[in-house]
């Protein structure tokens, strides 16, 4: 886990633009709840194969897939990906119900579709905890914990070790005149 000193200026960045595009995927999930409630104008993208490229949060998401720093995070946005694909056919999929029936979605339409958008949700907040942690859990300069994720870590293993009635070690290394090293 070293990284340059660099690389926290990112992550502040990047949570704060995660931030960007979980709002714009609520601003969309509003207007779609507003069109399938109230009738109010149908929305276009939603019939369209590649919708979830076309609202705020995907062009805000297929922006970043490029970038080299979000590496790190593959699994992370490959799996908001893949639940953002299926927030998107399942709204399609009550779209296009309602417009044969012409009126409301049924409800195992709609309930499937809430799961999915929950599931999506819970999988940003997820990388953006991620993220959090990394930005406040780790020395920027050398990439290792700092005093404060020690500590966390070592409760929990505490924690662990109560529960289970399983021993538990503790490796500690200490160097001598760092502060020159480090200088």
């Amino acid at each position: 886990m070293n990284r340059s000193a660099q690389y926290t200026p990112f992550l502040a960045k990047a949570i704060r633009d995660l931030d960007v595009g979980i709002n714009s995927h609520a601003r969309w999930l509003s207007a779609f709840h507003q069109a399938m409630i109230c009738g109010s104008e149908q929305m276009d993208d939603v019939a369209s194969a590649d919708a979830h490229r076309l609202c705020g949060f995907g062009h805000w998401f297929h922006d970043r897939l490029d970038i080299a720093e979000w590496a790190e995070w593959k699994d992370d946005l490959e799996k908001i990906d893949a639940l953002h694909r299926v927030v998107h056919a399942g709204a399609r999929g009550m779209m296009k119900e309602n417009r044969k029936i012409g009126q409301a979605a049924c409800a195992g339409l709609y309930e499937a579709f809430a799961e999915s958008v929950m599931r999506l949700d819970l999988a940003l907040r997820g990388l953006q905890t991620k993220l959090v942690d990394t930005v406040c859990l780790v020395d920027p300069l050398t990439g290792v914990w700092n005093r404060s994720s020690m500590q966390q870590r070592l409760g929990e293993e505490y924690n662990r070790m109560q529960r289970s009635g399983q021993p538990s070690a503790l490796c500690m290394m200490d160097l001598d005149h760092f502060k020159s090293i480090n200088d």
